[in-house]
């Protein structure tokens, strides 16, 4: 076998060895952009932690829109008229 013909067999495995490698290189890109959608990523994590937060912000939402409360000023009136009527 001549020198020449060496060569020229090993540019061919060469750039067959190339071409695989952009194909599986493509197929694995497509393979990724159809997998990409939110229902296949999986969360690691605790899910109590997650149930705790939106729980304790909903908490804090109620508290925001329930009305205000009396304040002891109020109703430390009343009791104090009713302690000068019993002395």
């Amino acid at each position: 076998m001549s020198k020449n013909a060496r060569f020229w067999r090993n540019v061919i495995l060469i750039a067959l060895a190339h071409v695989a490698l952009l194909a599986g290189l493509i197929r694995w890109n497509l393979q990724a952009k159809s997998f990409s959608n939110a229902q296949s990523i999986v969360w690691i994590g605790n899910v109590q932690d997650g149930a705790q937060a939106k729980s304790a912000a909903l908490s804090l939402e109620k508290a925001s829109t329930l009305p205000a409360e009396p304040t002891s000023s109020e109703g430390s009136s009343e009791t104090d008229a009713q302690t000068k009527s019993d002395s």
